[in-house]
């Protein structure tokens, strides 16, 4: 198994943060969302910074965004590693757009290290529509970008070209998952990087499915996002609602298991005031941070004690998740029994 050191949680923060001391906090935030103020300016401090390009949000709004003015954002915020802005693929792209964009997603990797105050922390992001272009990619990243990470971008196949279906964050599914494991194979077997993958560090279940499958690094910033439509996180399993947000969901009752096991929640929230998690965000966006941050814990501990170990913990996890959930579960250990990850 992995140096338990060498698994990372960076913490979702914003431009209206949750917390202003994050000096003992991993933090991750995105320049789209400085991008429309006139003198960009953190207002937390963090232990360290990686902060996004916002590339894939602006990308699915339909916004687009200046590579100068992403990078001096960047350079402005003076992170410990920056992504540069990059093209993710869309739904209907067809392979050579796909081609196309990647190609400026290359341009602007070079850029951010040779004509930005960011050279050395740059992450790149590596995107691929088969098996082929992920290794030409990866080389090609390897050739040219200095950096010890990379994020994992849109990893795809030829069928993306008649995907017709919803394509925003990344959704826990068959296909997602066996695409996510094969680009981690890849890159452990033929490259020295450690891998990010940006958004899988939100929930309990899928944080752990994360680091089980060998990431070496992810971010939880849908805590805050899940605290704001009426989310919380529950430790060792997923996510309820717990109140009404713009008439979409209607709260309900939790169950008694679910209660005992807000009950074991020593956060400032649940010790203090429980009941605030019904009506404040930011109760439950604290909340939230506090269960991901000690699941991350539980997963060191974890991977310490051996995979085996591990699997088992797992195992009575994900038989209290949704059958949806076990049906992942149960496809990851089919993957990491049959086609182990060979590193380098």
């Amino acid at each position: 198994m992995r140096e338990t050191n060498q698994i990372i949680l960076w913490i979702g923060e914003q431009d209206s943060p949750l917390k202003e001391n994050r000096t003992e906090d991993d933090v991750t935030d995105s320049a789209y969302n400085y991008y429309k103020k006139k003198e960009p300016k953190l207002l937390y401090r963090p232990r360290r910074l990686l902060l996004d390009s916002g590339a894939f949000t602006s990308a699915m709004r339909g916004i687009q965004l200046s590579r100068d003015k992403v990078a001096y954002i960047q350079e402005r915020l003076n992170p410990d590693l920056a992504i540069p802005l990059d093209y993710p693929f869309k739904p209907g792209m067809s392979l050579q757009e796909m081609r196309i964009a990647w190609e400026k997603t290359k341009e602007n990797m070079l850029y951010w290290q040779y004509n930005t105050s960011l050279s050395g922390r740059v992450m790149p992001t590596l995107h691929s529509w088969n098996d082929n272009s992920l290794r030409q990619n990866l080389r090609w990243i390897e050739k040219h970008i200095d950096s010890d990470y990379i994020a994992l971008g849109v990893i795809v196949d030829e069928d993306f070209t008649r995907f017709q279906g919803f394509f925003k964050d990344r959704q826990p599914s068959p296909s997602i998952i066996r695409s996510i494991y094969r680009a981690l194979s890849i890159i452990k077997k033929e490259s020295d990087f450690k891998v990010h993958i940006m958004g899988l560090g939100s929930s309990p279940l899928m944080l752990h499915i994360a680091y089980f499958m060998g990431t070496d690094s992810t971010d939880s910033s849908g805590c805050r996002r899940k605290a704001a439509y009426g989310k919380i996180i529950l430790p060792g399993t997923g996510e309820r609602y717990v109140c009404n947000i713009a008439g979409k969901f209607s709260r309900r009752k939790l169950t008694y298991f679910e209660q005992e096991l807000l009950n074991t929640c020593q956060c400032e929230i649940c010790k203090n005031d429980p009941q605030l998690l019904y009506v404040d965000w930011k109760a439950r966006a604290i909340h939230n941070e506090y269960v991901i941050k000690k699941e991350v814990e539980r997963a060191k501990a974890l991977l310490n004690e051996g995979r085996d170990k591990y699997e088992k913990i797992l195992d009575d996890m994900f038989s209290k998740s949704k059958y949806g959930l076990q049906y992942i579960w149960r496809l990851v250990k089919l993957l990491t029994k049959y086609e182990p990850i060979i590193v380098r």
